[in-house]
């Protein structure tokens, strides 16, 4: 019989069982050998050096078997330093080092964390000041001399999803005492739709803005070699629809929802302190940001910083960067594209800025009055110094096709706002500029300007600070198409701490020249405003329109229709064409009232004066007016177009002293009341003729030759009192050769007339037209027939002017039969006769 054959698989299976066994057995007799006290001092021992802490446990667990390992329960790592709590965990297990267990070793061969929770303790550089994270589950080793070591983690940075997860190599000798120089390391970790809003609480910053939501998505690479101070991290983030508010003193900012792209690339030097930033690039919805920089976290000072900014969307930033909603004045807008180029250097407290802006693809607007359209060149360029973090200095330039700006910050301090602020432009031609200021658009410019700026103080309180300004004008002209406008504009205008001062201002206004004198005191808080205008001659119907067409388009509504409603009150008042002469005009303002001091002009061969007021204390405001005129020709004053039918001629002499309630022009004859006096010498009332009235009468039939279609007089006088839009007067007087009248009545301030009239005719008509009638022998010397009542009413241009039907019958009477005492009178009022002198 055979023998039989061994199987040799068997062989083998039994061979690997009895070495397995036997090595167990080995590594258990060897453990024995170690007692577990001993053990797991060894164990605290060897993770206290290695990570330069302190341990702290609940219990202790020793297993020889299958394997060597202790398991730690409810363990805390503190600080060596300042003993604060920065790992927790519910378990911590360690396996011995096999071939050092066999050597009856204390060795660490793997380190497990089960449900631990970190917290991460950053620089004071840092806007957070920790950062937990929980659920931690980490694997690491098995660690073999000079060699490296598996790691493997996941945790939870918000609930209780594994949303970190990492694995990598680490290499470091075996848990001697931690030496950065001497570990590496090779870690790729990522973290999934971590929410942003966990980082508010902790932030350094939190009193100034909040993440509201918003998730955060990243792939990280840490690398490090053994022997090399050098770590180097790669990272690929996205956020989503983040928002975030700023609690101002006023309100709540809060930003559009932002979604974004990160990438960078970090190296870090532990032993010099020194950062890389070997490149970034942020894309955003407004524009890409990209740039790499490196300095020293030791000495916190950035080497070189570069940063460029691109296709920057100007309209979408404000909805990202939610303080410049609040930074940006609310009538400048801007769209379309910039670029910004920015470099940094320096120490934390002494940092230095260099920036070019690049606006020329985009628009830039204030309000109505200033546009800057795309593709015309703009650039800014910013040099300035930050000392510590607090006062900020430095010198900037702007350049506009045609206009150049430079000036410079001093000592501005961030936080209060206190500061220096220059600002200088070159000589520079209105016309290449006029473009830019749409008010300017229909006008022909030309001329030279130069614009010189410096504040002090508070520069975001302008009520604050001491501001100086010089603007100088040579030649400046705005003129229309038609020749319309200001030319030859000379003007230096200074404001200073005193005020605003414009010195002897030379302008023409459509050919008229003029000189300004103007002082401004104490212009933002309570004005005090002076001013002195002389012309030698001046159209106010072309300055009023001239100074409608220029100013309109810069003011409001409101005032827009009031300056409309006065320029049609001086162009239907005084004539188009009609020069007024040697016009001299004083004005102040103080406390909220406004006074003409003086006013003196020469027109239509008379002169003119006023004086006047308008209190803005009172709501409504009250005004009042003294205004004389004095030789006026109303045939001189009145168009051409109205001369040959203009109702009323003569030269005028007034006196008014005039007051009321409200500014407004509507309604404003009702608000009127006052007195004054109207005088009219060698005038002539075209439109009614009062010797064809009288030749109405039989008696007088033959005084029509006398008859021209109109009533010639020497003189018209009247006290009056104006009241409810009405001028009355109780005793009104005409004087002429032919005639004398007096009477009463009143006229509206549109030329209504209602007057009630005794009419006497002359000494010599009475005696030659009604001699025959009466009989020579009747009237004696110096007698007139009269009085005659007579009714005058409507309107001036044609009144109806008739005999008194309820009182002339009497007259009438006492004539057909021969009363001559009844219609001759021998007295004349005392207002019949003049003192010519004071009307010559």
């Amino acid at each position: 019989m055979l023998p039989k054959r061994r199987n040799p698989a068997l062989l083998a299976a039994t061979l690997l069982l009895f070495i397995i066994l036997a090595f167990f057995g080995a590594l258990t007799f060897s453990t024995y050998l170690i007692p577990p006290d001993v053990i797991e001092k060894k164990i605290v021992e060897k993770i206290e050096n290695f990570s330069q802490g302190d341990i702290e446990y609940g219990s202790f667990e020793y297993s020889r078997f299958p394997l060597p390992e202790v398991k730690f329960s409810h363990i805390r790592w503190m600080s060596e330093k300042n003993n604060q709590i920065l790992l927790e965990a519910d378990q911590l297990w360690v396996r011995l080092d096999i071939l050092g267990a066999f050597l009856r070793r204390v060795e660490i061969g793997i380190l497990e964390i089960e449900r631990g929770k970190l917290a991460l303790r950053f620089p004071e550089s840092f806007p957070l000041d920790s950062f937990q994270i929980t659920n931690l589950n980490s694997r690491i080793g098995p660690f073999r001399w000079g060699n490296s070591c598996k790691i493997k983690m996941g945790a939870s940075l918000q609930d209780d999803e594994s949303d970190f997860v990492g694995e990598g190599e680490l290499s470091v000798p075996v848990f001697s005492k931690w030496d950065w120089d001497k570990v590496g390391w090779s870690i790729d970790f990522k973290v999934e739709a971590l929410d942003l809003a966990l980082f508010t609480d902790d932030s350094k910053w939190k009193t100034l803005t909040a993440v509201e939501s918003g998730l955060f998505d990243g792939q990280f690479r840490f690398r490090k070699l053994p022997e090399d101070s050098w770590i180097s991290l790669i990272g690929e983030t996205d956020l989503r629809q983040v928002i975030y508010h700023i609690q101002t003193q006023t309100s709540l900012l809060r930003s559009e929802p932002l979604d974004a792209e990160l990438g960078f690339e970090v190296q870090w030097n532990m032993t010099e302190e020194e950062v890389a930033m070997k490149a970034f690039s942020f894309q955003t919805p407004f524009g890409s940001v990209t740039g790499a920089g490196y300095g020293f976290l030791g000495t916190k000072e950035i080497k070189e910083l570069q940063i460029s900014a691109s296709n920057i969307i100007l309209e979408e930033v404000p909805r990202y960067l939610i303080p410049l909603k609040e930074a940006i004045p609310f009538n400048l807008g801007f769209s379309g594209q910039s670029s910004l180029e920015l470099s940094v250097g320096g120490t934390l407290d002494h940092l230095s800025f260099n920036a070019n802006w690049d606006f020329s693809s985009g628009l830039l607007t204030y309000g109505r009055y200033f546009v800057k359209p795309k593709d015309v060149p703009l650039n800014f360029t910013l040099d300035a110094l930050v000392k510590d973090g607090e006062i900020f200095s430095g010198d900037f330039s702007a350049k506009l096709k045609g206009i150049t700006v430079k000036g410079n910050l001093t000592d501005f301090d961030i936080e209060s706002g206190n500061g220096q602020f220059n600002m200088i432009t070159n000589k520079f031609a209105l016309e290449a500029v006029q473009n830019y200021f749409p008010p300017f658009s229909d006008y022909e410019v030309s001329g030279e300007a130069k614009i010189l700026l410096n504040f002090e103080g508070l520069l975001g309180n302008l009520s604050e600070i001491k501001s100086m300004l010089n603007l100088t004008l040579e030649g400046a002209s705005f003129e229309t198409q038609e020749g319309n406008g200001i030319k030859n504009a000379f003007l230096a205008l200074d404001y200073g701490p005193v005020g605003v001062e414009v010195k002897q201002a030379r302008f023409e206004i459509n050919q008229s020249p003029c000189e300004l004198d103007l002082t401004i005191y104490n212009l933002l808080q309570n004005p005090h405003v002076k001013m002195k205008l002389k012309s030698p001659y001046l159209s106010l119907t072309s300055t009023a329109r001239v100074t409608e067409d220029m100013t309109s388009k810069w003011l409001g509504l409101e005032d827009r229709q009031r300056l409309e409603r006065w320029s049609s009150w001086v162009r239907k008042t005084f004539p188009s064409g009609e020069l007024v002469e040697n016009v001299m005009a004083e004005l102040e303002y103080r406390d909220k009232q406004w006074a003409v001091q003086n006013l003196e002009f020469q027109i239509s061969e008379g002169w003119g004066r006023m004086q006047a007021g308008v209190d803005l204390n009172w709501d409504p405001a009250f005004f009042w007016a003294d205004f004389g005129l004095n030789q006026i020709n109303l045939e001189k004053f009145s168009s051409p177009l109205e001369r040959g039918t203009y109702p009323l001629l003569g030269v005028l002499f007034l006196e008014l002293q005039v007051q009321g309630e409200g500014l407004a022009f509507e309604g404003m004859d009702k608000r009127l009341h006052g007195q004054g006096s109207f005088s009219l010498t060698d005038g002539t009332l075209r439109s009614a003729d009062l010797i064809k009235l009288l030749s109405t009468i039989q008696e007088l039939s033959s005084i029509q030759e006398l008859s021209r279609g109109k009533t010639d007089f020497d003189d018209l006088r009247f006290p009056f009192e104006l009241k409810d839009g009405k001028i009355s007067t109780e005793k009104l007087t005409m004087v002429s050769p032919e005639f004398m009248l007096e009477g009463s009545g009143e006229t509206t301030v549109d030329g209504i007339l209602n007057f009630r009239m005794d009419a006497f005719l002359s000494p010599e008509l009475t005696n030659k037209y009604l001699g025959p009638v009466l009989g020579y022998h009747q009237i004696s010397e110096g007698q007139q027939f009269g009085p005659v009542p007579i009714l005058l009413a409507g309107p001036l241009s044609a009144p109806d002017l008739k005999l008194d039907p309820t009182l002339f019958p009497t007259l009438e009477r006492d004539l057909l039969h021969g009363r001559s005492q009844k219609v001759l009178r021998n007295f004349l009022p005392e207002d019949f006769f003049f003192d010519r002198e004071t009307n010559s």
